[in-house]
């Protein structure tokens, strides 16, 4: 039996939604940001969705008529609807609503996810998404728990759990002092390879929150240079090399 709610009874709190965005799928996509996620990354580009409080509430029904604005292009260009955040799965029942509904009318559906989440509710999610954009950060729980605050252990659980329905693909931010060795990067490569994963996407760190940190009255938290595309190719070479199809940027 279907237990999901009809989009008219489903509440979702958007931090807010980008048309014409060409970095979170293929082709032209309109990309809802969620509201909320349990990691604390130090180097988040998007601070204002961590809150779970916070952003606006809206209706299945209005998020998907802001969608619908774009099904031109999304057909001309291969694209479709990404839901990102944050993390979209802290909202299982609302991403699971919106992703029903989004296929309901034909659109390709992403979903962009840390992968901290009960396995649940990426099973739930996983009928009606096209792919997931799995964020791979490191191969170190010990590591990573000091940095982002989160649990390794859960996120490879559900990595290898997910990559079974063959729809994902690797999001790899390349951070300094953080990721950005030979070593650390051939873990990750290998661990998506020995779990059937096909691509990986690099993402260069950037700064460009900055001023979002400001006004929210928060410190930019990591202290490091931006990098550029040059910067990250030696380590998609190594991607390619081990038999990746690699991508620079999302």
């Amino acid at each position: 039996m279907n237990n999901i709610p009809s989009p008219d009874s489903t509440s979702v709190r958007v931090s807010s939604i980008q048309r014409f965005s060409i970095h979170d799928g293929p082709g032209i996509r309109t990309t809802v940001f969620l509201q909320g996620c349990p990691l604390r990354c130090p180097w988040c580009a998007n601070p204002e969705t961590q809150d779970p409080l916070s952003g606006k509430m809206m209706s299945v029904s209005q998020i998907l008529s802001v969608v619908e604005r774009d099904a031109d292009y999304y057909r001309h260009s291969g694209g479709g609807v990404t839901f990102s955040g944050g993390e979209p799965l802290m909202q299982p029942d609302a991403l699971e609503a919106l992703l029903k509904a989004s296929k309901a009318s034909g659109f390709h559906t992403a979903v962009e996810t840390s992968g901290e989440t009960a396995g649940e509710n990426l099973l739930r999610a996983e009928p009606f998404t096209d792919i997931f954009l799995f964020d791979i950060k490191h191969c170190d729980a010990k590591i990573f728990r000091k940095v982002c605050s989160g649990s390794l252990d859960t996120i490879l659980r559900n990595l290898e759990a997910l990559s079974k329905s063959g729809k994902v693909i690797a999001r790899i931010p390349c951070i300094p002092a953080f990721n950005m060795d030979a070593d650390t990067v051939r873990g990750i490569f290998a661990l998506a390879l020995s779990l059937g994963i096909k691509e990986a996407h690099l993402l260069p760190y950037h700064t460009l929150a900055k001023d979002k940190y400001a006004r929210l009255g928060r410190t930019w938290g990591w202290e490091q240079s931006g990098i550029s595309k040059e910067d990250v190719e030696p380590f998609a070479c190594l991607g390619r090399e081990a038999g990746l199809r690699i991508r620079i940027g999302g």
